[in-house]
């Protein structure tokens, strides 16, 4: 059997340990007034990820493409694929009690909810999960990860703050069939930045998909009916990462990483 690596079971601990608490992303405060702002050199599939059950993984590699780095990077990009193949645990008694207070302002209304990991998914992911491209910098291996040869463009175009994309501003729309949203985190790592940014991402999509749930379960008496339509809205479906853009800045010599990813998911 395929044992997974001391990040993965550091995550699962990690998510274990939120209980039904919300996970709040709080940022990197910079305190130092000397900033600088230098380009972060990026491949083209870093920009634009390819369709499909495709994955980030990063890894701390000192050791210029160690095999111990590579294991962490997949396990990375496993975590990452889990969580968007998860739920969000939640409070469904709160939600039928809501359904019922018909003076709320449901959009205002902040959920409690935890994103969970698909642990079945998650062991099947480490184990097949196959390097598509790689790229070092900084002292990081980023690496892209799927289950199928595809082609991918590894042309460079670096990323700079004066080119920051349009979509990095966004919030969360609907666009066609899909759920689009934005999760941003400033860490002092990029693991650590890019593992928030999503989990950002994933907790507006599940606050929104609350939010629409409540008309479905006020519109029937059927305790049944109500409980089908939270279970629906609580599995994450078809979610993936498709852009990142990633500003890499130094403060006193000191590093951080600003990192913004955009989500679909299925309405």
């Amino acid at each position: 059997m395929h044992r997974l690596g001391y990040f993965t079971v550091l995550i699962l601990m990690l998510l274990s340990s939120f209980g039904c608490s919300q996970n709040h992303v709080s940022p990197l405060v910079i305190t130092h007034e000397q900033r600088q702002y230098v380009p972060f050199p990026a491949p083209a599939w870093l920009w634009d990820l390819p369709d499909g059950d495709n994955a980030i993984g990063i890894a701390w590699d000192d050791k210029m493409w160690s095999a111990e780095a590579e294991e962490t990077a997949r396990e990375f990009a496993a975590v990452s694929l889990s969580r968007n193949k998860g739920s969000f645990v939640v409070n469904k008694s709160l939600i039928m009690s809501l359904a019922e207070q018909r003076e709320y302002d449901w959009n205002k209304i902040k959920f409690d909810l935890v994103v969970s990991a698909d642990t079945s998914y998650l062991f099947y992911a480490a184990k097949e999960l196959k390097p598509l491209a790689r790229h070092r910098v900084h002292g990081y291996l980023i690496s892209l990860y799927g289950f199928g040869d595809i082609q991918v463009n590894e042309s460079m175009q670096p990323m700079s703050v004066m080119d920051q994309p349009d979509w990095c501003t966004g919030d969360i729309s609907v666009d066609g069939n899909n759920i689009v949203a934005i999760g941003y985190s400033h860490q002092a790592n990029l693991m650590d930045a890019w593992y928030l940014a999503q989990e950002a991402a994933l907790q507006k999509i599940g606050q929104y998909r609350l939010q629409n749930v409540l008309s479905v379960v006020r519109a029937t008496d059927d305790a049944i009916q109500k409980s089908i339509a939270i279970e629906t809205v609580v599995r994450n479906q078809s979610t993936q990462i498709d852009k990142a853009f990633i500003i890499y800045l130094k403060n006193n010599e000191t590093p951080s990483y600003k990192v913004f990813l955009r989500l679909k998911a299925g309405k």
